[in-house]
């Protein structure tokens, strides 16, 4: 589990770090072969240019209101705000 791993983060230090970190998750190995998994916590989303996330959550006063693929999930929240995470279809 890494709770916002790009916080804080320098650009050239967030290459090193999303590489590292898609190395311990075996971004490398075939999805069917992999033996590892992990949770990440985001709010920019910037982990995701290192990692192929299956599965995205958004977690609002402690209930997970809306999930599914990460990257759209990541486009509305630009778009539209965490609002629009209240009325997801996806739950």
């Amino acid at each position: 589990m890494l709770d916002e791993p790009e916080s804080g983060v320098d650009l050239e230090n967030m290459n090193l770090m999303g590489k590292e970190i898609a190395g311990l998750l075996e971004k490398d190995v075939h999805i069917v072969n992999r033996r590892r998994s992990g949770l990440i916590i985001t709010h920019t989303g910037y982990i995701l240019d290192y990692l192929e996330a299956d599965q995205g959550h958004v977690m609002i006063s402690g209930r997970i209101r809306c999930h599914g693929n990460p990257r759209e999930i990541l486009r509305v929240v630009k778009e539209k705000g965490y609002g629009e995470c209240l009325r997801c279809k996806q739950i």
